[in-house]
Order: structure tokens, then sequence, then C-alpha cells
């Protein structure tokens, strides 16, 4: 099942406290997956609690068009 509720928000949200709320009301018993595109992929070291996203769902990366998955560069 898709969750929409933080398009329905009248305000700004952070993915954490959706994945938080879907943990909680699921008891951990089914797992999570966050889909993103590669452009928020590359950037999600900006998010709010990004580390902790990984404890909460798995992370599924798809490509979008005009968007690469690349190594940063040292």
């Amino acid at each position: 099942a898709v969750d929409d509720a933080e398009v329905r928000l009248p305000e700004a949200s952070y993915t954490h406290t959706t994945l938080s709320r879907l943990h909680r009301q699921t008891g951990g018993a089914r797992p999570l997956v966050l889909l993103m595109g590669t452009d928020a992929f590359c950037n999600l070291t900006t998010w709010h609690r990004w580390r902790e996203l990984f404890d909460l769902a798995h992370l599924a990366v798809a490509t979008r068009p005009g968007h690469e998955l690349r190594p940063r560069s040292s």
C-alpha cells in the first residue's frame, strides 16, 4: 500500500516522522519500503534524521530521467 499522508498535510513534514508513525501502526510486523528517486537519494545526508531512516524502512532507489546515481568524487 502507498501512504499519502505527507502530501495531505497542510504543513511541511519529515519522512522520519511518517515512517515512525507507520512503524508504530504496524507494530514493526510489516517491513516498510521507502521508494525514492536517485536525485533524492544523492541528497539524503541533508534530510532530517536521515541515519535513522535505515532503522525504520528499507530504502529503494529508482532511476529517474535526467538523474544518475554517481559515486562522489574525493
